[in-house]
């Protein structure tokens, strides 16, 4: 297989389905596409091992492209590469791929239970807490202190377009937590009320903060009154500035089902947040302060095995 060689059917029809995904968090996005490339070595696909390592490099670019605003499928994608620098024989690489992919599977759950841990001292009995989308680590932050026997309540957004901020509000409510479901556009309106505000994110580089979109308006307000927000992530969401990718426009017919004359749609599920104007992070390691994830990300600019130019257009199926 070379760079013009069509992907297996399979691993195509996995990468549609990685690709229409516009609910899941990027936790479980990137573990889906781990999954994959454990399909991809798996022998009964037959792919002879002179054909595996081409086969790999595109497939880790189309995983890539998928979802080119989730950083860890980036970080998923660079450990991959990087592990192919020196040429293997095949029954080596599918074992090493293997390892690698279940260790990152593993990863990704080991970092939301210690994101959770760590994050515990934010909830006092009392606490009014907003947050906005439905991220994993966040939802397991909230679980835990429930859990704990923390007694807080929780303002949930609903998280247009696609509205998985009610999928987090049932959650929540069912597991006994206080919890309020409001408009996107209520946010900046309550925070009178509030005493922190906590989001995932999708990456974190030196360009800022990207997560659903509102996310920066809540920022803004949330920083003229003095309220902290913190995000809630783990180090593979921290990728260097030039792979930021904030995807231009998502179906029209998610905002507008039936097409209007002379109304355009603009349907965007990002934006961007600048550093000084969150309180902090906190990460796998624990909480950091922005000089603290200044300092961490500009390390990764020079650390990347794969090159922005190398990527190309968001997947579609070939």
């Amino acid at each position: 297989m070379d760079s013009s060689d069509p992907l297996p059917e399979i691993l195509t029809a996995r990468l549609d389905d990685l690709a229409r995904d516009s609910t899941s968090g990027a936790t479980p996005l990137a573990q889906k596409a781990a999954s994959i490339l454990l399909l991809a070595i798996d022998p009964q696909l037959e792919i002879a091992e002179a054909a595996l390592p081409a086969l790999l490099i595109d497939l880790t670019h189309a995983i890539i492209r998928t979802q080119p605003t989730m950083a860890p499928m980036l970080n998923l994608g660079n450990r991959i590469l990087q592990s192919m620098h020196q040429p293997v024989p095949g029954t080596e690489l599918r074992a090493r791929i293997r390892g690698l992919a279940g260790a990152i599977i593993n990863q990704l759950d080991t970092s939301n239970a210690r994101i959770a841990l760590h994050a515990q001292g934010l909830f006092q009995d009392g606490t009014i807490i907003l947050t906005h989308s439905n991220s994993t680590a966040v939802r397991k932050s909230l679980l835990q202190a429930k859990e704990s026997g923390k007694d807080f309540s929780v303002f949930c957004a609903e998280s247009r377009p696609m509205r998985e901020g009610v999928e987090l509000a049932r959650e929540l409510a069912k597991h006994g937590i206080l919890t309020t479901l409001i408009a996107d556009a209520a946010m900046a309106s309550m925070l009178p009320e509030v005493n922190l505000v906590i989001v995932g994110a999708d990456s974190v580089s030196l360009r800022g903060l990207v997560n659903k979109v509102g996310t920066c308006g809540l920022a803004l307000s949330a920083h003229a009154q003095g309220i902290p927000l913190y995000v809630l992530c783990g180090s593979e969401k921290f990728i260097p500035a030039a792979f930021v990718v904030i995807e231009k426009n998502k179906p029209a017919e998610e905002l507008l089902p039936e097409p209007a004359a002379n109304v355009a749609v603009r349907n965007v599920y990002f934006d961007t947040t600048p550093l000084d104007r969150i309180t902090g992070v906190i990460s796998e390691e624990g909480i950091l302060r922005v000089a603290e994830i200044r300092k961490t990300l500009s390390t990764l600019e020079t650390s990347f095995a794969i090159r922005p130019e190398l990527l190309g257009p968001p997947f579609t199926s070939r």
